[in-house]
């Protein structure tokens, strides 16, 4: 599941190809900006109305490098 921009839940399907350690290679389901909820999903409901914990956001990887 999503947020979407009116920080309301919104279910979304996404095609993974692996997981590495608690990154996800996504393959489809995601756009750049996409606010993806990986945690406290028992809490939540599609169209819910959710406050973002801006601590909690994880830096993406770079195709597998660091920068």
């Amino acid at each position: 599941m999503i947020v979407n921009d009116n920080n309301q839940v919104e279910p979304r399907q996404l095609k993974i190809r692996r997981e590495v350690g608690q990154y996800w290679l996504v393959d489809e389901g995601l756009a750049e900006g996409d606010r993806l909820i990986v945690s406290g999903l028992q809490k939540i409901a599609p169209e819910a109305t959710v406050e973002i914990d801006n601590n909690e956001q994880q830096t993406p990887m770079n195709n597998g490098t660091e920068s």
